[in-house]
């Protein structure tokens, strides 16, 4: 072999490894671009959930539901190997800062709390409908909203409205 192919060969080896993904049109998946999300209320799929919430990707940091023997099957199930709180502000006070979002599936008439929870401590929030019963936990939750300044987003019928 002369010295000038073995000198490219080599040399070539290195720069085509060095390459982004990005350059040549692969999607590129970092951890800066993954969420650290967390689940309120889910019954007996709470295990199942992210995956059907379209967040299988993600980082899944904790589940939290008041009925742990409902959801113990699932888990088992879904192998899922999070930790599970039964109250919510104690799982957010605890993981708070390891939290990017919540997605909110509580019954209805526990949406607004559950929401209101995660927003007072700066946590984006995704939550099913129907998020208030009236025009007070409307009004609350715009406040929260523009006090806490976060993003609050409410799906509906597979339409995502805020």
């Amino acid at each position: 072999m002369k010295r000038s192919t073995c000198v490219t060969a080599v040399t070539g080896i290195p720069a085509s490894m060095a390459i982004p993904r990005f350059a040549i049109g692969l999607p590129v998946r970092s951890a800066n671009n993954t969420l650290s999300i967390a689940f309120i209320g889910s019954g007996g799929w709470i295990a199942q959930q992210p995956y059907e919430q379209g967040c299988s990707e993600e980082n899944l940091v904790a589940l939290c539901d008041v009925d742990r023997d409902q959801c113990a099957e699932s888990m088992r199930k879904g192998k899922t190997t999070q930790p599970f709180f039964e109250d919510s502000g104690v799982m957010l006070d605890e993981l708070h800062k390891e939290i990017d979002a919540v997605v909110v599936s509580t019954p209805d008439h526990t949406d607004v709390a559950a929401t209101l929870v995660a927003m007072e401590r700066g946590i984006r929030v995704y939550t099913q409908t129907p998020l208030t019963h009236n025009i007070w936990q409307a009004t609350t939750l715009v406040n929260a909203k523009e006090r806490y300044k976060v993003v609050k987003d409410m799906i509906c019928r597979s339409n995502t409205q805020l």
